[in-house]
């Protein structure tokens, strides 16, 4: 191939490049257009379900100050760089599931996320992750399916703030290069149970009007008031958390009171029997 053709055929990729992200480029530059930091171009958009980009880190070189996935390699950079602007508070997943699919090791990617400011000084690494199967938060083992997906795949999970801007950097490990898919999407709501029972006295009779709390892994106390037959229901729980369950009375005191309960699914018989009743003075 002539020296002619060779020119030609990087324009092509250049521009082919740059149309799968969505950036417009009047000009041929002469490496990857997501190569440099501060992100100029290479902006995600702030609003989508699930946002997915392939891409090739081949085209990059390394800057002065640039920090690396994970400090202490010494390999040179092939890093690729892209912002996002939050549009709200939620919970995040990013990976670059697509990559080794089928269990198949085509490239072992590496990502990084950021905050911070314009320049390598001022930012702040939230998450790096070289092997999917790393555990939370800085892999997704447990928490987001591998699928068919190669373990050596790499996923992170993060809360957004509205209004941050996050900073993804892509890498190879040990200076690998080569075609990559990287993906952000709002991470899947997490299942709702119930937690329900009845408040009864030693006679099997209901207790209307008895106060059940039920305490949040965050601390927050949930109130719920029994029925006129003694039953009561807390409703929209995350499944999986442990909550603490107590009933309090002023006139009955009850077995197995508090409880600790870890609700991976709808629990209706949490039931409570009075034992003993206080003596009114």
């Amino acid at each position: 191939m002539n020296k002619l053709n060779k020119i030609s055929q990087f324009v092509v990729i250049a521009s082919f490049v740059a149309v799968i992200i969505g950036f417009h480029s009047t000009t041929v530059i002469a490496q990857h257009p997501c190569d440099n930091f501060p992100v100029t171009v290479c902006n995600v958009p702030s609003s989508f379900q699930v946002w997915q980009i392939q891409d090739n880190n081949t085209m990059t070189t390394g800057q002065t100050g640039e920090p690396r996935v994970y400090t202490g390699e010494t390999t040179a950079l092939n890093s690729l760089w892209y912002s996002w602007t939050a549009p709200i508070n939620a919970n995040y997943i990013l990976d670059t599931r697509g990559t080794n699919p089928n269990g198949a090791n085509n490239f072992d990617v590496q990502i990084a996320l950021y905050t911070g400011g314009s320049t390598f000084a001022g930012l702040t690494q939230l998450r790096a992750n070289d092997d999917w199967n790393q555990l939370p938060p800085n892999g997704c083992n447990g928490t987001v399916p591998l699928g068919t997906e190669w373990a050596g795949s790499s996923c992170v999970t993060f809360t957004s703030v509205a209004g941050t801007t996050y900073y993804f950097q892509v890498d190879g490990f040990s200076s690998q290069v080569g075609a990559f898919f990287l993906n952000l999407s709002l991470a899947p709501l997490a299942a709702e149970v119930s937690v329900g029972g009845r408040i009864t006295d030693n006679n099997g009779s209901g207790i209307p009007r008895v106060r059940v709390n039920l305490t949040k892994p965050s601390g927050e106390i949930l109130t719920a008031m029994t029925n006129v037959f003694g039953y009561y229901k807390f409703e929209n729980l995350e499944a999986g958390q442990t909550y603490i369950l107590q009933v309090n009375s002023k006139r009955f005191q009850f077995q197995n009171n508090p409880r600790v309960l870890t609700v991976s699914e709808n629990l209706e018989g949490e039931d409570f029997t009075a034992i003993d009743e206080f003596q009114r003075e």
